[in-house]
């Protein structure tokens, strides 16, 4: 539309009923709206190969258009329980804390005696019909009494233990944040929603007043192509 009004313009400026000034406004406007819808078109290939990433199917194509059906959302409160159950990267910080439990459990034990069984068995080959034998077994302990180093390395393991578990309540804070934001920012597009279709269809109505106002010659091209500019822009904030 507007390419067709723009051309409409430049021979209306050749003869001198539109003024140069103006005319050269609007082709600025119109420059704009094709830049714009390059863009959008590539967002658009960018967004559809995304989604057949995450579809995990080759040649995944979407099925229809947005529609004004608003889909079933849970409750803040819901919507949290489950992201503090499966969110993978909490589900790390939580094998993280266990596995900092157990190192720290194993440095306290490190002074535990180190308990150890043995048994041998000897035969006297020289006299095979007595064969006579020796039998030694018993149980060897070794207490580490005097390391240096057992409350370093307990010291170390408490407080990787605590950092572990810093982390991860740090992780679930972070995760209630998020939730909190994003539900907060869906709520406020669904009270937003009526004010941009109702944009939308105001942005059209003007165009509509604008146009025939141009070709009676009492609107500026320059109206016209901002009226158009506005009608285009209009939906994607509905979107």
């Amino acid at each position: 539309a507007s390419d067709h009004e723009v051309s409409d313009a430049r021979k209306l400026k050749e003869r001198g009923e539109v003024f140069g000034s103006n005319y050269y406004a609007a082709e600025a406007i119109y420059g704009g709206l094709k830049g714009w819808r390059i863009q959008v078109q590539a967002e658009q290939s960018a967004a559809a190969a995304h989604l057949a990433i995450l579809s995990g199917k080759e040649g995944w194509q979407p099925k229809g258009s947005l529609t004004d059906q608003m889909p079933a959302v849970a409750s803040q409160e819901e919507l949290l329980k489950i992201a503090l159950i499966k969110r993978p990267d909490l589900l790390a910080a939580a094998s993280q804390v266990t596995m900092a439990e157990v190192t720290r459990r194993q440095a306290g034990r490190s002074l535990l005696p180190d308990v150890r069984a043995f048994a041998s068995l000897e035969t006297n080959t020289n006299d095979f019909g007595s064969n006579p034998s020796n039998h030694t077994f018993g149980v060897a302990a070794k207490l580490p009494f005097g390391d240096p180093a057992y409350f370093a390395r307990r010291s170390k393991s408490m407080a990787a233990e605590e950092a572990a578990t810093q982390a991860r309540q740090n992780l679930e804070d972070s995760i209630r944040v998020e939730v909190s934001q994003a539900y907060e920012a869906y709520q406020g597009a669904l009270a937003g929603l009526p004010v941009a279709k109702e944009t939308d269809e105001r942005a059209a109505k003007s165009l509509e007043l604008f146009r025939p106002l141009y070709h009676s010659g009492r609107q500026s091209i320059i109206e016209v192509l901002r009226a158009e500019d506005g009608s285009a822009r209009a939906p994607s904030a509905s979107l």
